[in-house]
């Protein structure tokens, strides 16, 4: 070992402990400690109140709709949830405002607001039987995800070869323009309350006494 570098270990086995650098005065680890002890913990009931409160809010924003049920005895459906998407909302609004037209442009459109909309495919075991997520249902789509307007709601049907767009999957799956057209209306009712109600809960707000 260098000389010096020998002296160094040696200065420092050998320091005054006197002489090393006190502890901030003003740190009292006991303090804090105490101060760590009488936080409040939190509450159970808040967390269930608040658990409560998203799930019924979330379930206020659903709709479910049936996709042909003559065709499908009941057993096939979708959870539709509002369009977050500003521009294509506003589109579907303005559209419920002044009218679509008819023809090809309105089973167009209404494929794309279908398939924009959907939240999950729903599939009953049988006839009259409880509707649920597909993925729950199918043992192959277990941990894949929501199904909605995609290549598994092609392979569950027997759809092939499957579209390149979710809305063209609508329109094969749906194969009735009426039943589009109807769904359509349905849904822009549908967008029509939620967006009501968010106007009349900011009615509320700005009413409330302070």
């Amino acid at each position: 070992m260098n000389p010096a570098e020998t002296g160094e270990v040696d200065a420092h086995l050998h320091a005054d402990p006197a002489a090393q650098p006190d502890p901030d005065p003003q740190h009292d680890p006991f303090a804090e400690e105490e101060e760590r002890e009488q936080l409040p913990a939190p509450s159970p009931i808040l967390d269930r109140l608040q658990e409560a409160y998203a799930e019924h809010n979330a379930e206020q924003r659903r709709k479910t709709f049936q996709i042909v049920p003559g065709r499908y005895n009941s057993m096939l459906a979708f959870r539709a949830a509002p369009i977050e998407d500003e521009k294509f909302r506003k589109e579907a609004e303005r559209a419920q405002r002044r009218g679509i037209g008819s023809g090809e442009a309105e089973v167009a459109f209404a494929a794309k607001v279908i398939a924009h909309s959907c939240e999950t495919i729903l599939v009953a075991d049988g006839e009259g039987g409880d509707l649920r997520p597909a993925e729950d249902v199918v043992a192959e789509f277990a941990g894949t995800g929501p199904v909605r307007f995609d290549s598994r709601l092609c392979q569950m049907l027997g759809i092939e070869p499957v579209p390149s767009s979710e809305a063209a999957i609508a329109r094969l799956v749906y194969s009735n323009k009426q039943a589009m057209r109807i769904t359509l209306r349905e849904l822009l009712a549908f967008f029509s309350e939620e967006t009501a109600g968010d106007d009349d809960d900011e009615e509320d707000e700005t009413e409330r006494p302070t």
